[in-house]
């Protein structure tokens, strides 16, 4: 989550996640206590972990744009939202890496809250953004 702030002109807001963020075990993995006894093993394929990551994080980045719009009572709001591939990750037990993941969705909401609809705002930069509606 990003948050810019221009008292003459607004505020804007920008959240990136994905629709879950999940993370499955690429091979076993043993899980040891401190004096080294066996405590789990995780499988290959079983998932580390699996969190709705947008629905979690959404609820916090309106709390956000709520507080803002009354706090500073913008009459103006633009919202924009990008949906695109989304990763899953494979973990060694110690490591983690990328793959795509067509089940998987990448979402960037971002938020223009202004006094005047004639002052614009700039776009934060974004590298999943270039060529598109920035």
């Amino acid at each position: 989550m990003v948050l810019a702030f221009n008292d003459k002109v607004g505020s804007i807001a920008k959240l990136k996640s994905q629709t879950s963020w999940h993370v499955a075990m690429s091979e076993d993995y043993k899980v040891m206590d401190i004096e080294g006894k066996l405590l789990a093993i995780l499988h290959k394929g079983a998932v580390d972990r699996d969190y709705p990551g947008f629905a979690l994080s959404s609820i916090l980045f309106e709390n956000i744009i709520t507080s803002l719009t009354l706090f500073h009572g913008y009459p103006v709001k633009k919202s924009a939202v990008y949906n695109g591939p989304g990763l899953l990750f494979l973990s060694n037990g110690t490591s983690l890496t990328a793959h795509a993941a067509p089940d998987i969705t990448k979402i960037i909401a971002q938020v223009e809250l202004r006094h005047d609809k004639d002052k614009k705002l700039a776009f934060i930069p974004d590298e999943d953004l270039e060529g598109t509606y920035q």
